[in-house]
């Protein structure tokens, strides 16, 4: 697909990125390593590549290069489709009054959403806490209760956690 064509068909100098590796290229003694470009392959579709490059030069003039060329488009696909739904579940959570919260099982880490502050008097910076720290601000009264069902949960024994409880505000 690329013999005899131009670089810069190969990549659009419209791209301000294919501008900036013509120059990095230059600037690096034509050598770049992990460097990404923005392509487009002969029927016009956009391709994302990670390169490595080294190009030797004659007499000042370009006359032979090298390098590996790997084609990154999916992933970065995958990576705009996983900002763009975070991005959605961002805005979800910052609309609703309610404290959502989710916990890493691996590392005990609790993060809340927005819907924390008016509800415990504290930001959801404040709030992410560890679950020890969690359980702590159980209500005296509900705590245990709270734990043995929460710990049931946990270790697999209930396939879903419902609970009522009072959590004590800053």
């Amino acid at each position: 697909q690329i013999v005899g064509a131009r670089v810069g068909d190969l990549m659009p100098r419209s791209e301000p990125q294919n501008i900036a590796y013509l120059h990095a290229l230059s600037r690096n003694d034509y050598r770049l390593t992990d460097y990404e470009t923005h392509e487009v392959d002969r029927y016009g579709n956009a391709k994302y590549f990670l390169n490595n490059l080294t190009v030797v030069q004659e007499n000042g003039m370009l006359v032979r290069g090298w390098g590996t060329q790997r084609d990154i488009t999916e992933q970065k696909r995958a990576a705009d489709v996983l900002r763009s739904s975070e991005e959605r579940l961002r805005r979800i959570t910052d609309a609703t009054q309610d404290a959502l919260w989710e916990i890493d099982l691996k590392t005990n880490h609790l993060w809340w959403s927005e819907g924390a502050r008016p509800l415990f008097g504290r930001s959801p910076g404040e709030l992410q806490i560890g679950l020890e720290d969690w359980y702590e601000g159980i209500h005296p009264e509900d705590a245990e209760r709270v734990r043995t069902e929460f710990e049931k949960f946990m270790r697999g024994k209930d396939s879903d956690w419902a609970d009522q409880y009072r959590f004590r505000g800053a």
